[in-house]
C-alpha cells in the first residue's frame, strides 16, 4: 500500500505531538525533573491545605527514618490469584490508518470506559472525545477546539464516574470539564494555580467523587519544589493537596533509578524505588504497609546496549548539553507505577528486549521530520521491550504477570479483567485495543 506525504506529515505531527506529551509526562509524573516547569511552580499553591501524611512523606525521601512498628510488610509470594499463564486476548480494536474518519485518530492521550460499555477517546491532536460502543462502533464527537463551554485547548486525561458522568482535564486551559451520561456539558471550573501538568496521573478520579489534578508546586515553609495533587470537588472547590516525593534520579534516562509514584482512587500515594521490588503505601492506622517480591535483574543483551549507549551520547551532546553517562551492565528492577480504579497496583518491570528492525514507515517519518525541522536524527532504536506488569491489590495479594504481545503499547485502563491500550502503528498512527485477561488453557 502506498501511503502519500500528507499521510506522513500527520503522522510527524502526531509524532510532535506525543513527544510534547512525553515531555510533559516524564517531568511530571515522576516528578519536577523540568527546570521549565520548576521554575513554573515556585509560588505556594494558593488557596489549598496541604496533606500531612508523615508516613507517606517518609515512604521514599528518608527511609530509614521509618522503624520497624511503623512499617507493616507484606510479601507478594502468594500464589497468582489470575492464574499463573495469563494470556490477553484482544476483544475491541479501534483505529485506521486510511479509512473513515470516525475512527482515524490524530493522538490518542486517553481512554476511559463506562459501566454500560461506552468507550470514550480523548484525541488530543484533534481536540475532541469520541464515543464508540462497547463493539468499538462510532456514536459521537463531544467538544472541539476552542475556549467555550464544552470546548478545549487541549485534553490529556478523561475518567469516568459511577453515575457514567465523564470529566476531562483540560492542562492548557488549566480546566475540567463534566459532560452527562449522554455526552451533554453540564459544567466546567478552572484549577486556581498556575503550575498545572498534563500527562500519564495527571488526573485521577477519586470514589469519592472528587477529582486529583496534579501539580507541580513549593510546600509552604520548605525547600525545594515537588509534585503534588490539587484535590478538588467537582463543582471546583479546593478541599487539599497530596504531596509527592522528588524523583531523584541516578543515572542515564531511560535507565536510572528514581523514585516512582501514583496516587490512588482511595486518596493517597503509592510509591517505590525502581532499584528494588518494594511498593509503600500508608495505612489508616499511620503505619506504611511494604509489599515485596523477589524478581531477578534483567541485563543488557550486547547489542542493546551498545544501542542504549549510542543513544545516550547523541542526545546528552546533541540535545541536552551534557556528559553521557554510561550504561548500566543491568537494568532498574522497576520501571513505573500505577493504580488503577479499583486500587490494585500495577507494577511495570523492566524486560529483556527484542530486536526490532526499523520499518519502511519509520524511515519515511525519520526523513519527513529531518526536512521539516533539519538536524541529524538520532541513532535507530531497534531493541524494544514489552510491557510486563506485575498485579497485587491494595493488601499485597498477587494476582498475577501481565505480558503484553506487542512492544508499541501503553496501557491507560484497568477494570476488573479488561485492559485498554494505546497502539502506535508504523506510520504513527494511533490505535484503541481492548484486551480481555484469561488463564491459558483454562475453560471456564
Amino acid at each position: 500500500m502506498r501511503h502519500t506525504i500528507p499521510t506522513l506529515r500527520v503522522a510527524i505531527e502526531a509524532v510532535a505531538t506525543a513527544a510534547s506529551h512525553a515531555a510533559a509526562s516524564s517531568a511530571a509524573f515522576v516528578a519536577a525533573s523540568s527546570a521549565s516547569l520548576v521554575a513554573a511552580s515556585s509560588t505556594p499553591l494558593a488557596g489549598a491545605r496541604w496533606v500531612s501524611l508523615a508516613a507517606a512523606a517518609a515512604l521514599l525521601a528518608v527511609p530509614s527514618s521509618l522503624s520497624a512498628q511503623d512499617t507493616l510488610v507484606v510479601r507478594a509470594d502468594n500464589e497468582p490469584a489470575w492464574g499463573r499463564d495469563l494470556l490477553l486476548v484482544e476483544e475491541v480494536r479501534i483505529g485506521v490508518l486510511e479509512g473513515d474518519p470516525a475512527y482515524a485518530f490524530g493522538y490518542v492521550s486517553d481512554v476511559a470506559q463506562g459501566e454500560d460499555g461506552r468507550i470514550w477517546v480523548a484525541d488530543s491532536r484533534n481536540v475532541e472525545i469520541r464515543v464508540f460502543d462497547d463493539l468499538g462502533r462510532a456514536r459521537e464527537v463531544l467538544g472541539r477546539s476552542g475556549e467555550g463551554p464544552g470546548e478545549f485547548g487541549d485534553l490529556s486525561a478523561l475518567e469516568v464516574f459511577p453515575d457514567e458522568s465523564m470529566v476531562a482535564w483540560d492542562p492548557r486551559l488549566q480546566r475540567v470539564s463534566i459532560f452527562n451520561k449522554d455526552g451533554s456539558f453540564l459544567r466546567s471550573f478552572r484549577v486556581p494555580i498556575n503550575a498545572v501538568v498534563g500527562g500519564p496521573r495527571s488526573f485521577v478520579a477519586l470514589k469519592n467523587g472528587s477529582v486529583y489534578v496534579l501539580v507541580l508546586g513549593k510546600p509552604p515553609g520548605e525547600e525545594g519544589n515537588y509534585p503534588a495533587w490539587l484535590h478538588a470537588t467537582l463543582d471546583g472547590v479546593v478541599l487539599d493537596t497530596l504531596r509527592g516525593v522528588p524523583r531523584q534520579p541516578e543515572g542515564p534516562p531511560g535507565y536510572a533509578v528514581q523514585n516512582l509514584q501514583s496516587p490512588s482512587p482511595d486518596g493517597y500515594l503509592v510509591t517505590a524505588r525502581s532499584d528494588r521490588w518494594a511498593v509503600h503505601r500508608p495505612l489508616m492506622d499511620g503505619r506504611v504497609l511494604r509489599i515485596e517480591r523477589d524478581v531477578p535483574a534483567v541485563g543488557f543483551a550486547w547489542a542493546e546496549r551498545r544501542e542504549a549507549q549510542a543513544r545516550e551520547d547523541f542526545f546528552a551532546t546533541e540535545r541536552r548539553g551534557t556528559t553521557p553517562q554510561r550504561i548500566p551492565r543491568n537494568k532498574p528492577l522497576l520501571k513505573a507505577l500505577d493504580v488503577d480504579q479499583e486500587g490494585r497496583i500495577w507494577v511495570q518491570r523492566y524486560a529483556e528486549a527484542i530486536r526490532v528492525p526499523v520499518t519502511e514507515g519509520e524511515k519515511a517519518l525519520i526523513e519527513e521530520a529531518r526536512r521539516m525541522f533539519g538536524g541529524d536524527p538520532p541513532p535507530p532504536q531497534e531493541y524494544r521491550e514489552r510491557m510486563v506488569f506485575d498485579v497485587v491489590d491494595a493488601d499485597g495479594r498477587y494476582l498475577g504477570e501481565v505480558r503484553f504481545p506487542y512492544w508499541n503499547s501503553r496501557l491507560v485502563a484497568a477494570k476488573g479483567k479488561r485492559l485498554w491500550v494505546i497502539q502506535t502503528g508504523e506510520y504513527g498512527e494511533h490505535y484503541v485495543v481492548q484486551y480481555g485477561i484469561e488463564e491459558r488453557g483454562r475453560e471456564d
